[in-house]
């Protein structure tokens, strides 16, 4: 019988038993261990951090895991690498797009108060400044990659209407104008029209982009427009 001040519990013998097997597997093979298996080990801890310092570098993986050198790194490494490339190619197409593309900057980016009560819609919204219309457009395609992809293969739809939920950084300001009381239309002369009030943010949860396949060529995923709104398209 074991003395009770070495007895290990079964979970603290299955995560020294675990690293024992990886010191003996010796280095450049694949390994994917728990933080909370190393820490569940006790002695073979010490061992197990001389094993990755002297396996080289080592990367934290999501999940939890940390991955050492061989093919799961390798691949995983690829996929961050070819991530990075496309999403700095999509950050310059959507920077030459605010730059260069009106509609969305006229109307939905950095607009007065004034400038949208002129607007005369019942609902005018506007991203507070250039990089929040970026910031916004940016999300909804990362978030609807693989629909305006599939939209754009497989539909004879011209347009496409996508939306995600506005981040958090996103800053946008709204003005709704307001409904005539229902006795106005009796008044003899008619007084005038009550005008606009600001909309809440909170009241603005969405982002809605807007694609147009004939546009694909010149603009990013053939986006024409972007701007905060309080509803979906769907």
């Amino acid at each position: 019988m074991k003395h009770p001040a070495v007895a290990r519990k079964p979970a603290q013998r299955r995560a020294a038993t675990r690293a024992r097997g990886l010191a003996a597997a010796g280095p450049g093979h694949d390994r994917l261990v728990t933080l909370q298996q190393a820490a569940d080990a006790g002695s073979p801890v010490a061992r197990l951090m001389a094993l990755q310092q002297a396996a080289g570098p080592l990367q934290l993986a999501r999940g939890g895991l940390v991955t050492a050198h061989g093919r799961t790194y390798k691949k995983k490494d690829k996929q961050r690498r070819e991530a990075e490339k496309v999403e700095k190619t999509l950050d310059k197409q959507l920077h030459d797009w605010v730059d260069g593309y009106g509609h969305a900057e006229e109307r939905h980016a950095g607009r007065t108060t004034q400038q949208l009560d002129d607007r005369n819609i019942p609902l005018a919204t506007t991203f507070e400044t250039r990089d929040d219309l970026f910031r916004a457009a940016k999300d909804v395609i990362t978030v609807n990659e693989q629909k305006i992809n599939h939209w754009f293969e497989n539909s004879e739809e011209d347009r496409l209407s996508m939306w995600s939920y506005r981040p958090d950084e996103v800053e946008v300001r709204g003005r709704r104008k307001q409904k005539r009381p229902d006795w106005h239309q009796y008044a003899n002369p008619m007084p005038p029209h009550p005008g606009h009030a600001n909309v809440d943010p909170d009241e603005l949860p969405y982002i809605v982009a807007i694609f147009d396949r004939d546009s694909w060529n010149g603009n990013p995923m053939g986006l024409i427009t972007c701007f905060p709104s309080e509803t979906t398209p769907h």
